[in-house]
This record gives structure tokens, sequence and C-alpha cells, in this order.
């Protein structure tokens, strides 16, 4: 774990505060010196050192919040590429998952998620790099060989003005056994996906309204351009 030091020295063998319940002790520490990482007993103000320790994730603040500099610290930035990854051995495929899951604590920028209909492990991240690093932390850590597909650039789509469609049954290509209406309509940036059925559950029972729901949900994962 990278660690940058504003204020302060660090020794080798303080005991730091991450939030008000928690605590590590730092038991090993280097420095970069001269394109080299070397062992260090302590870290000054400006300098950059790694800590050996699991418990650290993106973001984490050591000691006291209200001394670091202003504007240090800025959100995480949206995943823009999206793969999937399956184990070169089916066996692990549950290995990999809760490696995944490990890896995804620690590191904010990767997400990821199972299709609900192919059942796909989907991988959202930044950048190439990144997923190198993932992939050789998977093979060293976890002793797993993932397959990765190439990536494609995720587009976040919104309507440009409100639209209607209904699909009526027993009329192609409706291939339901059901006539469904929809309404769509662009809100505030940031409002994400919104739905509400307007149908009373005296016409349509909640199981019917709920798979409804879901399909509208799964289909907008899924935009025009990716």
């Amino acid at each position: 774990v990278y660690v940058r030091i504003y204020s302060g020295t660090l020794h080798l063998r303080d005991v730091i505060r991450i939030s008000e319940k928690e605590k590590i002790k730092i038991t090993e520490m280097c420095v970069p010196t001269n394109g080299e990482i070397v062992p260090a007993d302590h870290a000054c103000p400006g300098e950059i050192v790694i800590l050996a320790d699991d418990t650290l994730k993106l973001n984490d603040i050591l000691g006291n919040e209200k001394l670091l500099p202003h504007k240090t610290r800025i959100d995480n930035p949206m995943p823009l590429l999206r793969t999937t990854v399956e184990p070169q051995k089916p066996e692990q495929r549950e290995a990999l998952l809760n490696a995944l899951a490990e890896i995804a604590d620690t590191d904010p920028l990767l997400h990821f998620d199972i299709d609900t209909v192919t059942h796909e492990i989907m991988l959202s991240f930044l950048g190439n790099v990144q997923m190198e690093v993932i992939c050789a932390i998977l093979e060293e850590k976890y002793h797993v060989e993932a397959e990765i597909k190439e990536p494609t650039v995720i587009y976040m789509e919104r309507p440009l003005r409100k639209a209607e469609y209904t699909i009526h049954i027993e009329v192609p290509p409706n291939p339901f056994w059901a006539s469904v209406g929809l309404s769509i309509e662009p809100l505030p940036i940031g409002s994400g996906v919104q739905y509400e059925s307007r149908v009373s559950l005296g016409y349509l029972n909640q199981s019917f309204q709920n798979a409804v729901m879901e399909g509208v949900l799964y289909g907008c994962e899924q935009g025009l351009y990716g």
C-alpha cells in the first residue's frame, strides 16, 4: 500500500489510527530511493512510503484528517471499460469470485457483477494497466489464471425526450403472451434509472409486475451502443 505523508513523521512500530475504532501497527515499511525500493525505519513529510498492510484501502486516512491539505481527496472516477472474465479451469470459478471480491474491497476503481441471464462475470475498470495488475494479483496471490475478453467502452446513454411505445399480445415480433407499454422520459443528470408502474395490482398481480420491472432494468444495462 502506497501512503503519502503530509505532516508528522511515520516510524516503524508506530500505532496509527485509521478510524474511530480501528488502529494499525507499522510492522514493515519501505521507500522508493534512486529507482529502488529499500527498507526504512521512518518517513518524513512529502515522502511516499510503502506499507505491508492488507487492511488499508484507497483514500484511507492515517491520523488526523483535519491536518490534510485542502481538497486532497477527490471522488472516485467511474470505470471506462467493461469486459468478461472466466477462469481457465472451470472448477476455479468460485475461487475467482472470492478473489475478485477481496480485490474490489481494496480497489474502489474495480467493479464486478454476474450477469443474471448469461451468468458471465462482468468487470468494469479504468484502463488496461489496472487490468494487468489485477491479472497478476489473481495469478500470484490467489493462484487463479483468468481469461479476459477484449474490453469495450462503457457508454453512458440517456433519452433526449419523452417517448412511448406498446407491444401488443399476439402481434409479431412480440414473443410474449402479454401486452406491455412503456413510457420513458429524461430525468436530471445523476438521477439514475427510476421505474414506476401505473398498473393496479387488481389488473396484474405483483409477481408479473416484478418480472416486467426486472426485464426493463436489465434492458437498461445495455444501451444502443454498448
